[in-house]
């Protein structure tokens, strides 16, 4: 072979196997203003150029994981009691109710922002909470389980059948809809009550994107919200989960659907660790995309099943929860696999990674990961990205931690990718749900 014709072929292949490291978008940190109000509210102020509209996210520290037994529920029913009152309409305006946190979110022309601020600032400082509101609010959360859970093939699964038998904490295990005797027996008095001790200027974060005057918006936030009196904290609870020693398995059964469906989760590091984010990264080996080890195992050699689902927090993302969370995978698949066949696969794909994982891996799975987030940033509503920098001023009071995203995947090593899977992603910390047929195909 001619010298020439090596060299081109040599320049060809080192071009593709730096693919990742060509193409991937480095992200520009995120240059936002935050500060506190002297009641405890943060704030976080992000100017864009963009024409956009702007976006704000009023995040307060409560989220289902966190209520008291007795209220169980109370939090994503305080959310649509409290969504029921709004009053804006021109937008778009929305709540939800995660695991530690609950959201209000409105995305606005620049000229509703003042009196969108100064709304949400009434209703923090008296909230009012009426009869027919609640009563209101009750029969949609029942309409609501009834068209996601109940009343739907595949209800629920696995984000709301998997924690109830992966965890051992109340807490942890529970699920937003609470429990319906309580949500029934609400009382105005209750949720009065809940809303009084938890959406408190000291227990919320306020962020707003978008082209807004910096001075003005400072302003209004200061006027609206800075004369709202704080409040005692109420005490969390203990969301600490035990280490788990043995596999779990449940089966349930669904009257709704005729194939089965398999949902397998393992506890994992600490937000954190820096374990988390080779997790982050595992994840992204496994599940993401059509070149992931599952899909490709599953579907396309073994053609168990035509889809894979799978990822850390299905209520979020990796970086919106503050406590004890599951990796989950799930498919639904054909009647005639057994299920030990499918759980052996997914051994299979871990022990390949465990093997095979190279810097070459890395690198895909870090520009993988990093093209979500870049996603993320290009949304127009910028919804995903207030979120995140809501939870990390709420969670660690710490929003620059969105800028140093990055470079943590980037200390991920192939080492700590072996860590990780020996630690977290072993038979001893999994549990196996299945969903099955009452009249299979």
């Amino acid at each position: 072979m001619p010298f020439s014709s090596m060299v081109l072929i040599m320049t060809l292949l080192l071009c593709i196997n730096s693919i990742p490291s060509l193409y991937a978008q480095t992200l520009e940190p995120l240059g936002f203003e935050y500060f506190k109000l002297d009641n405890g509210l943060k704030v976080v102020l992000l100017k864009t150029d963009s024409p956009s509209p702007v976006t704000v996210n009023l995040s307060y520290n409560i989220g289902f994981r966190l209520e008291q037994r007795g209220e169980a529920g109370f939090a994503h029913l305080a959310e649509h009691v409290w969504m029921a009152s709004n009053k804006i309409r021109k937008g778009i305006v929305n709540a939800s109710t995660r695991y530690d946190h609950t959201s209000f979110y409105a995305v606005l022309p620049p000229d509703r922002l003042r009196k969108y601020l100064k709304q949400e600032a009434l209703r923090m400082r008296n909230s009012t909470v009426r009869q027919k509101i609640l009563t209101s609010q009750k029969y949609a959360l029942n309409d609501e389980h009834k068209l996601t859970v109940t009343n739907h093939p595949y209800g629920g699964f696995p984000w709301q059948r998997m924690p109830k038998i992966a965890f051992e904490n109340w807490q942890n295990a529970h699920d937003y809809f609470g429990d319906p005797h309580l949500i029934s027996n609400a009382s105005v008095e209750d949720i009065q009550n809940f809303l009084n001790r938890y959406y408190i200027p000291n227990n919320a974060v306020l962020v707003v994107m978008g082209n807004f005057n910096s001075a003005s918006t400072r302003s209004w936030i200061m006027k609206y919200f800075g004369s709202i009196g704080q409040k005692p904290l109420p005490q969390k609870p203990d969301i600490s989960e035990p280490i788990q020693v043995k596999e779990k398995t449940a089966v349930i059964t669904d009257g709704l659907i005729r194939r089965p469906a398999l949902s397998v989760a393992y506890k994992i590091p600490e937000r954190t660790s820096p374990y988390y984010f080779a997790m982050g990264l595992i994840d992204q080996m496994l599940v993401k995309g059509k070149d992931s080890r599952l899909y490709q195992l599953l579907v396309e050699q073994k053609k168990y099943t035509d889809r894979v689902n799978g990822g850390i927090n299905y209520l979020g993302n990796m970086f919106t929860h503050n406590g004890p969370m599951l990796w989950m995978t799930h498919m639904v698949y054909d009647p005639s696999v057994h299920k030990d066949s499918l759980i052996a696969t997914i051994e299979q794909a871990i022990g390949s990674i465990q093997r095979e994982i190279n810097d070459s891996m890395l690198e895909q799975a870090k520009w993988g990961v990093m093209e979500s987030f870049k996603q993320m940033r290009e949304e127009r509503n910028g919804l995903a990205v207030s979120d995140m920098l809501a939870c990390f001023a709420l969670f660690d009071d710490d929003p620059a931690q969105y800028n140093y995203i990055e470079s943590s995947f980037n200390k991920v090593d192939a080492s700590m990718i072996r860590q990780t899977l020996t630690n977290w992603l072993k038979p001893s910390n999994r549990t196996v749900l299945v969903l099955s047929p009452k009249n299979p195909e």
